[in-house]
């Protein structure tokens, strides 16, 4: 090494030196052990606080409101509930004691993510874990009554590859998966009844109204499929964006209009019937 160089080097060195030194919360690695922490006795102030105080709204006041009666809830075929994803004053548990607890497939873990709600009906609960592996258990006991895996094989492992979910709908139990596949299964048996592949992964459980089972997928792409053939059917693409949270939501679907978002930010709405566009 030159002359030049070598002081070159260690003047970079000595610059990195002092701004690591002058660091408040990260150990400067040229300090020998010192610690460069920041001892000082001045006032924090939070950069990201909220300015605004909550407080009661003055042009609410004495204004009434109503609460309908809360409602028995016997099933909850889809993961919000209902196509509208959202259910209002359930009647729940009040002590919200655990009647029974069982395990199911493959947990989570640095690979594999279990993302898929549970649903309920016709007396039984289904789950799907983090593999694909889709089962039914006995509402009153949980006793396992069957379970389908529907993984496909593949020749290396896919990071991808977790993670769906599940929908009920006319007896049929509806699953998409990070397989990149939907499918129909017989809720009593568990019997495949049809399958699609797909392009993309599918990490959210799917919607199921007016006989279309309706998913998103990882590449932003909204898709449906017949609830009796599995045909597809209309499809939407958003704008792609590649970095994106676990799990995706559901779409909503509310008489003619299914209402998505995706990791882009958008939030559209499109007719349920045929994808035209009503608003964004």
């Amino acid at each position: 090494m030159t002359t030049r160089r070598a002081l070159g080097l260690a003047a970079s060195l000595a610059v990195i030196a002092v701004a690591l030194g002058g660091c408040i919360h990260i150990n400067n690695p040229f300090s020998k052990g010192t610690d460069t922490k920041y001892t000082g006795k001045g006032e924090r102030i939070s950069v990201i606080a909220f300015e605004d105080k909550l407080a009661s709204s003055e042009t609410l006041k004495g204004v009434d409101f109503y609460l309908p009666d809360a409602q028995a809830v016997a099933s909850w075929p889809l993961p919000g509930g209902t196509p509208e994803q959202s259910v209002e004053h359930a009647d729940a548990a009040r002590d919200f004691a655990v009647a029974w607890r069982t395990h199911f497939g493959r947990g989570s873990d640095r690979q594999w993510h279990v993302t898929a709600p549970p649903v309920a009906a016709d007396g039984r609960v289904y789950v799907m874990d983090g593999s694909a592996e889709v089962s039914a258990h006995d509402q009153a006991t949980g006793r396992e009554l069957w379970k389908r895996n529907l993984a496909v094989h593949q020749k290396k492992y896919n990071h991808q590859t977790f993670g769906g979910g599940v929908a009920f709908d006319g007896g049929k139990l509806f699953v998409s998966s990070g397989y990149r596949l939907v499918a129909a299964l017989d809720a009593a048996s568990g019997k495949v009844l049809w399958q699609t592949q797909v392009d993309s992964p599918i990490h959210a459980a799917p919607t199921v109204a007016g006989g279309r089972v309706i998913v998103e997928s990882t590449d932003d792409n909204l898709m449906t499929f017949d609830e009796n053939t599995g045909a597809q059917g209309w499809a939407y693409q958003a704008l792609g964006e590649t970095a994106r949270i676990l799990e995706a939501t559901s779409p909503a679907v509310s008489g003619d209009a299914v209402v998505a978002s995706f990791a882009s930010g958008e939030l559209v709405a499109l007719q349920t019937s045929n994808g035209n566009g009503l608003w964004t």
